[in-house]
């Protein structure tokens, strides 16, 4: 429901959905009581209530509001239950992959296989549903940067030399903010349906995410309080000292065992060293920062965001006993999260039956407000796909030629290569004084998206 909030005419036309604006009454019943469109697919229409559009024709993008129709199609969420999962991940006999799904069970999936339907969804559909749960958001663990992925730092504090810790934002600033803030909340949302767990790793010192979002885009505020279902914040230097005190406490313990505890100790001592040094860089102590080399501090930021995955993931993927690790994604502009995601995976001692798919994206650095726009615009339509993939994802966006390109390959997934994404968006040309070619592209991709997903395309879904 996420993508088809910012779709355009002409891509709702192509869809055979009804225009933005479109009401109950402007559909046509149909015998089994849903509502159909001219020229298009049977699709079930609820009333909703909405706010209406807003157009901004100056803005990078559209800022479209809510529609007030809802298409019934196939989604990746479920409401399974965890005891309904957990039954279904220690099932006797289980594979780690579709293939070794009985025919039965095949045929019983059929072309939704991928992911279970229905409020009322239980274990008994098949053994090899389980290895199908990747895809539930209830299986699916995201992890977002913050600092020029989420939000426009290089942007704001460089290029207009905004103090980092004021407060109100001059008026020009406020108003160029707004595109940006409409794409954050939508990708966020869009996010959030996806995943049971979003977190958002930083190696910011608290409280700086929310110092942002409370100067800059205070509407995220009630997603970001929500008890249950919003976005996690998590800070790496405080991962670190988490894992220095657990260290440590380890070595207390493991000291009344005599001399092997007497090595576990020092052993320990090593970790909460290194642990401490990272700590005292960060919070700017410029002679430490002279005695470490880049490379020693980019170690140390690389670790960081590792541990703080790693607490996150063991407390997502523990919620039943025998869950196993299905399916992780990050999103960064560093290769800290880049290489941390990968080395969580790497060190991932794997249950029986386990098939962990890891999908690590590096994102451009330092985007300008227009291309962090665009390119939230552009991942909320691709998560999930994103999402959906089987199979294990490593991109590097910053060295592709042509990013869009680099991600359809990824993704098998050729009919998003022939799009031709403006490459401007990525930072690779200078920007035009409009938007209408990253709107028409946007559209497209939400349209292969759409397609792809409903019509269950084995060779992109599967790897």
């Amino acid at each position: 429901q996420a993508w088809f909030q910012s779709l355009s005419v002409p891509a709702c036309s192509r869809l055979g959905l009804p225009p933005p604006g479109a009401t109950r009454m402007a559909s046509l019943p149909n015998s089994k009581g849903g509502r159909s469109w001219p020229n298009g697919p049977k699709v079930t229409v609820e009333s909703v209530d909405r706010k209406p559009e807003q157009f901004h024709p100056k803005s990078p993008q559209r800022v479209t509001g809510r529609r007030n129709f809802k298409p019934t199609l196939p989604s990746v969420q479920s409401s399974v239950t965890l005891t309904s999962l957990a039954a279904l991940d220690t099932a006797p006999g289980l594979g780690c992959h579709p293939s070794t799904a009985s025919t039965a069970s095949s045929e019983h999936e059929g072309r939704h296989g991928e992911h279970l339907h229905g409020r009322h969804a239980n274990c008994a559909l098949s053994v090899a549903s389980s290895g199908n749960l990747y895809s539930d958001p209830s299986q699916v663990l995201i992890f977002l940067d913050w600092d020029d992925t989420l939000f426009p730092s290089t942007e704001l504090f460089h290029r207009r030399e905004l103090p980092e810790w004021g407060y109100l934002l001059p008026e020009d600033v406020d108003r160029d903010l707004e595109p940006w803030r409409e794409a954050l909340h939508e990708y966020l949302f869009a996010a959030c349906s996806l995943s049971e767990r979003l977190v958002i790793v930083t190696n910011s010192k608290r409280p700086w995410v929310d110092a942002c979002i409370q100067r800059c885009v205070p509407r995220l505020r009630p997603l970001f309080q929500r008890r249950l279902g919003g976005p996690t914040v998590v800070y790496a230097d405080e991962a670190m000292r988490a894992a220095r005190n657990k260290a440590q406490a380890s070595a207390k313990t493991a000291s009344r065992g005599g001399a092997l505890g007497a090595l576990g100790c020092c052993l320990a001592g090593v970790s909460a060293l290194i642990h401490s040094l990272f700590e005292e860089v960060h919070n700017g102590a410029e002679d430490l920062e002279s005695e470490l080399s880049e490379e020693e501090l980019k170690e140390e930021a690389t670790e960081g965001k590792r541990l703080a995955m790693e607490m996150a993931a063991d407390e997502f993927y523990s919620r039943y006993p025998g869950q196993t690790w299905k399916n992780i994604i990050s999103l960064g502009d560093m290769r800290y999260e880049y290489d941390a995601v990968q080395e969580l995976s790497s060190r991932r001692v794997a249950q029986p039956r386990e098939r962990l798919r890891t999908k690590a994206v590096l994102l451009p650095g330092g985007p300008s407000l227009r291309e962090l726009t665009s390119q939230l615009q552009l991942l909320r339509l691709l998560l999930p796909a994103l999402v959906r993939f089987n199979g294990d994802v490593d991109l590097d966006l910053r060295s592709a030629a042509d990013p869009l390109q680099a991600i359809a390959e990824a993704m098998h997934m050729p009919q998003l290569g022939a799009v031709g994404f403006p490459l401007h968006a990525w930072g690779r040309e200078a920007e035009p004084e409009d938007d209408e070619d990253i709107l028409r592209a946007l559209d497209e991709v939400a349209i292969v998206v759409h397609e792809a997903l409903e019509q269950d395309i084995r060779p992109f879904l599967t790897h």
